[in-house]
Protein backbone atom coordinates (compact mmCIF):
# COMPACT_ATOMS: atom_id res chain seq x y z
CA UNK A 1 0.00 0.00 0.00
CA UNK A 2 2.17 2.93 -1.11
CA UNK A 3 -0.38 5.40 -1.21
CA UNK A 4 -1.71 4.82 2.16
CA UNK A 5 -1.67 7.71 4.37
CA UNK A 6 -0.97 5.24 7.76
CA UNK A 7 2.53 5.15 8.79
CA UNK A 8 4.01 1.70 7.44
CA UNK A 9 4.71 -1.19 9.59
CA UNK A 10 6.86 -3.70 6.67
CA UNK A 11 9.61 -3.10 4.70
CA UNK A 12 7.86 -4.08 1.35
CA UNK A 13 5.72 -1.14 1.92
CA UNK A 14 8.17 1.57 1.98
CA UNK A 15 9.77 2.42 -1.38
CA UNK A 16 13.94 3.78 -1.60
CA UNK A 17 14.42 3.55 2.60
CA UNK A 18 16.30 0.44 2.75
CA UNK A 19 19.58 2.64 4.03
CA UNK A 20 17.60 4.22 6.62
CA UNK A 21 16.15 1.01 8.10
CA UNK A 22 19.40 -0.88 7.32
CA UNK A 23 21.22 1.94 9.81
CA UNK A 24 18.50 1.82 12.60
CA UNK A 25 18.59 -1.77 12.60
CA UNK A 26 22.83 -1.38 12.68
CA UNK A 27 22.59 0.73 15.62
CA UNK A 28 20.03 -1.26 18.05
CA UNK A 29 22.03 -3.96 17.44
CA UNK A 30 25.18 -2.87 18.32
CA UNK A 31 23.71 -2.36 21.79
CA UNK A 32 22.72 1.90 21.56
CA UNK A 33 20.24 2.51 23.63
CA UNK A 34 19.14 6.34 22.58
CA UNK A 35 18.09 7.13 19.18
CA UNK A 36 16.36 10.56 17.39
CA UNK A 37 14.57 10.72 14.23
CA UNK A 38 14.60 13.98 13.54
CA UNK A 39 13.11 16.24 10.66
CA UNK A 40 10.32 17.81 8.33
CA UNK A 41 6.61 16.68 8.61
CA UNK A 42 5.32 13.66 6.33
CA UNK A 43 8.92 12.41 5.29
CA UNK A 44 8.33 8.64 6.53
CA UNK A 45 10.22 8.87 10.09
CA UNK A 46 7.30 6.98 12.08
CA UNK A 47 7.51 4.25 9.12
CA UNK A 48 11.17 3.87 8.67
CA UNK A 49 11.10 3.59 12.76
CA UNK A 50 8.16 1.20 12.99
CA UNK A 51 9.66 -1.06 10.36
CA UNK A 52 13.06 -1.57 11.45
CA UNK A 53 11.77 -2.37 15.32
CA UNK A 54 9.59 -4.69 13.43
CA UNK A 55 12.50 -6.24 11.79
CA UNK A 56 15.11 -5.84 15.04
CA UNK A 57 12.38 -8.96 17.22
CA UNK A 58 12.95 -7.07 20.14
CA UNK A 59 10.35 -6.24 22.17
CA UNK A 60 9.66 -2.12 21.93
CA UNK A 61 7.31 0.27 23.34
CA UNK A 62 6.09 2.60 20.62
CA UNK A 63 4.54 6.25 22.42
CA UNK A 64 3.01 8.14 19.62
CA UNK A 65 3.10 11.49 21.90
CA UNK A 66 0.66 13.63 19.30
CA UNK A 67 -2.04 12.08 21.12
CA UNK A 68 -0.32 14.17 24.52
CA UNK A 69 -1.78 17.14 22.41
CA UNK A 70 -0.51 20.62 24.28
CA UNK A 71 -0.91 19.99 27.64
CA UNK A 72 1.88 17.49 28.22
CA UNK A 73 2.78 16.72 31.46
CA UNK A 74 4.68 13.95 33.43
CA UNK A 75 1.62 12.63 34.99
CA UNK A 76 -0.12 12.51 31.78
CA UNK A 77 2.80 10.78 29.87
CA UNK A 78 2.95 8.27 33.04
Amino acid sequence: MLFDIEPKTRREDLFDRDNEVDSILNFIRGGSRFLAIYGIRRVGKTSVLRVALNEANIPYCYIDARTLENDFTKRRFY
